[in-house]
């Protein structure tokens, strides 16, 4: 079973009828697309009866014959855009359900994919931007939970995915309860494999700097077992020349001082390594995995400047050199089982130790006079988590989801300042609670009502405070004709950062000086979303998207002088009030199906915070791009207008500049290569900050030669022996818990 475009068909419904009416016998097609069928030879005529989701339904008259095999060949299976009880099904090779979307990637697409991010990058899904370099997926800048076969999979694990195992993409709007953390999920559906194993090869190296990374991964299938392991391993030694400006002002009770800054050559070195291996066996009712990982890291940054002072006369030059070296271990299990009566468990635990150092060191130079300073941070971090999640499913339209989980860490700091030494201790329980009731009504509309508990503890500095939240939540999502409707209302509570929770202290410069809040509290957020989509023919798609996020007392950095250190302090507080709102519109054409599209969207952002005084901002900005795939070939061109945005941690304005895109990639056989460029334009940063005590303003602008940015990526892939398996792709999260500050 075949498309118009020779795509195999997989699972497509086969039924074999006598004389046009008595059932004879049914199957599905393979991997490969291929079915066999046996029935009684009966020596009448057959009728044959195809069915796929998304095509037009096919018959075949088979004459009576005396033949014991009949060989039919290829058979072609045209595309309809029709609705069936349960979906909507779109000539554009999108599938709608009342709580998801389902997209089938083209052979062409996945042609020019080597990554499951390169895949989605490819195919352009409207509302996802998927980052291949940084190996990123948001929805609408929204949180995505990514899986593989209905499985949680991390960055690794879609890194290392085949995109030519890609069946389709489910992507869930309103998230699945099984996650209740993320706000969407997106799961990669991977067809049946007709092969033992794989191997996978991909380096990409800078054109204008000498920083690039390398991966390597190999699996293997046998019987109802999977094993796989994978290294790679990223390098940087670049050496630039900053052009930064900055000018500060310390209003001291006594004196004005403003020092300004001008950087020098700055070099950069940096290295990371990683490895992991997983063991998975999975049958019809259970599966059971175990996963091990090791990262290692390395830094070693090299920074200077000149220094002028308003009641100083004399010139000063500052080095700076900041090393840190993190090495982390993780081990994770998992047991899935199915139970009768519809129902299904999911047990997890994780372990993962860090192991972490960091040393910073600068000197300002005038003439024989020299000011130095040092710290540095010896560190052990414990990290365990526990969670069991449970589903009873009642018949079709609803189902019940309780979700526990329990995480403890523990981390242990030896800190230098100078001269003295300190230690430092951090631990922390969270316990949580997570029920959702999902109900379908008609197939066209379903509703999720959630309410989770959440008791967080942190022991710190010899202050212990323990948070309480109650977080009640509901999503719906409506489905009509062509037209997708999705609503949600939820609340969730923010973890502060472990570095900020400890009474670390330590200098930033001579007037500046970082204080850690032990009572640092985590905080609530209140969100909703509108999320519209109006699939107006097989070649444009539009979308309206809306979000509105409500923070009373979230964290924020406040900088103020401190008569007692004679300094100004930098330390994260409560008690600022921040919200947002959010609009998206943009529509997908394609010009020349499958072939040449063009999308354009148009954004809006309103934000306010209150936190040492009021800021608002209100930006305006577009994006425009187009993707061309054409016999191996595949050119992206991508342009976003600047923007002038707001931080507010910190509350200073932050301007952007424009930002252009150029990609061209050509795949040939197992072997996929790719140049892209990017941001051909003068990056001009500016930022402001004015408390009335103390006021920055500086202007950053990146060297053509890193702001100029281009790379060359190249990967290969092959497959070897010959066995029938499904695949799937295990997980094992890289969780480094670290409580060391550095220096903003």
């Amino acid at each position: 079973m075949i498309d118009n475009e020779k795509n195999n068909l997989q699972k497509a419904t086969i039924r074999c009828y006598i004389d046009d009416s008595v059932y004879a016998g049914g199957t599905t097609t393979d991997g490969k697309g291929e079915f066999k069928l046996k029935i009684a030879q009966e020596n009448r005529a057959l009728k044959l009866k195809a069915e796929y989701l998304g095509f037009k339904p096919t018959t075949m008259a088979i004459s009576p014959t005396k033949e014991h095999a009949i060989r039919l060949g290829d058979i072609a299976m045209d595309k309809s855009t029709a609705k069936i009880a349960e979906v909507v099904v779109l000539g554009s090779n999108t599938v709608r359900t009342e709580d998801r979307t389902m997209i089938y990637p083209t052979k062409e697409q996945m042609r020019h994919a080597y990554d499951g991010y390169s895949a989605i990058d490819v195919m352009r899904i409207l509302g996802l931007d998927a980052d291949p370099l940084e190996n990123t997926i948001r929805y609408h800048n929204q949180s995505v939970a990514l899986c593989i076969d209905g499985r949680e999979a991390t960055n690794e694990e879609v890194q290392n995915l085949n995109p030519k195992d890609i069946k389709r993409i489910d992507l869930y709007t309103q998230g699945k309860p099984e996650y209740p953390d993320a706000y969407a999920v997106f799961d990669y559906v991977l067809k049946e494999r007709d092969y033992a194993g794989t191997v996978a090869i991909s380096a990409l190296h800078k054109l204008t700097t000498p920083e690039g990374n390398a991966r390597a991964t190999a699996q293997y299938f046998e019987g109802k077992s999977e094993y796989a392991i994978s290294a790679n391993g990223s390098y940087n030694n670049f050496s630039g020349q900053p052009q930064d400006c900055r000018a500060t002002t310390y209003r001291f009770p006594e004196a004005t001082v403003t020092r300004r800054t001008e950087s020098l050559s700055a070099l950069n070195r940096q290295d990371a390594m990683g490895a992991y291996f997983t063991y998975l066996y999975s049958d019809t009712r259970q599966s059971l995995y175990a996963s091990a990982r090791f990262n290692r890291s390395h830094s070693n940054d090299e920074s200077g400047s000149t220094l002028a002072y308003s009641n100083d006369a004399e010139a000063y030059t500052r080095r700076e050199n900041a090393t840190s070296q993190s090495i982390s271990p993780a081990l994770k299990l998992r047991y899935s089982r199915t139970l009768p009566k519809r129902q299904s468990l999911r047990m997890e635990a994780y372990y993962s130790y860090g192991n972490n150092h960091y040393d910073r060191h600068y000197e300002n130079i005038a003439g024989s006079a020299c000011d130095r300073y040092a710290n540095g941070t010896r560190e052990d971090s414990h990290y365990l988590s526990a969670t069991a999640n449970y589903t009873k499913a009642f018949g079709r339209k609803s189902s019940l989801n309780i979700n526990v989980a329990m995480g403890f860490t523990d981390i242990n700091d030896i800190t230098m300042r100078q001269a003295t030494c300190g230690d430092l201790r951090l631990r922390k329980h969270t316990e949580r609670l997570h029920v959702t009731y999902l109900y379908k009504i008609k197939r066209t509309f379903s509703i999720q009502a959630s309410l989770a508990g959440k008791a967080a503890t942190v022991k710190s500095s010899g202050n212990e405070q323990t948070n309480l939240f109650f977080t009640p939540g509901i999503r719906m999502s409506y489905l009509k004709g062509k037209h997708a409707l999705s609503l949600s209302l939820t609340a969730m509570s923010t973890e502060a950062s472990n570095a900020n929770r400890t009474g670390d202290e330590y200098r930033i410069n001579e007037y500046e000086v970082f204080v850690g809040n032990p009572k640092l509290k985590d905080y609530m957020s209140y969100n909703s979303t509108v999320d519209h989509t109006f699939d107006i023919s097989p070649r444009l798609q539009w979308f309206n998207y809306a979000a509105l996020k409500v923070c009373p007392d979230f964290t924020y950095m406040q900088i103020n002088h401190d008569a007692g250190r004679g300094a100004f302090v930098r330390q994260n507080v409560n008690n600022g009030t921040y919200w947002n709102a959010h609009l998206e519109t943009g529509a997908k054409y394609y010009i020349i199906p499958k072939l040449l599209d063009i999308m354009g969207i148009a954004i809006f952002n309103h934000s306010k915070s209150s936190a040492w005084t009021d800021i608002c901002e209100n930006r305006i900005y577009f994006s425009i791009s187009s993707q061309l795939l054409y016999k191996g070939w595949r050119a992206l061109v991508s342009y976003m207008t600047p923007s002038k945005g707001v931080n507010p941690t910190l509350g200073n304005y932050i301007k952007s500049p424009h930002r252009l895109r150029l990609t061209i990639a050509y795949s040939i056989n197992d072997w996929n290569i790719e140049a892209e460029y990017t941001n051909p334009f003068r990056a001009a940063t500016r930022t402001e900050f004015d408390n009335g005590e103390y006021a920055t303003c500086s202007t950053s602008r990146t060297p053509l030669v890193t702001d100029n940015y281009g790379h060359i990526r190249v990967s290969y892939r092959f497959n070897f022996g010959k066995k029938e398996h499904k695949f799937s792709n295990p997980d094992t999260q890289d969780i480094n818990q670290t409580s060391i500050s550095k220096e903003n």
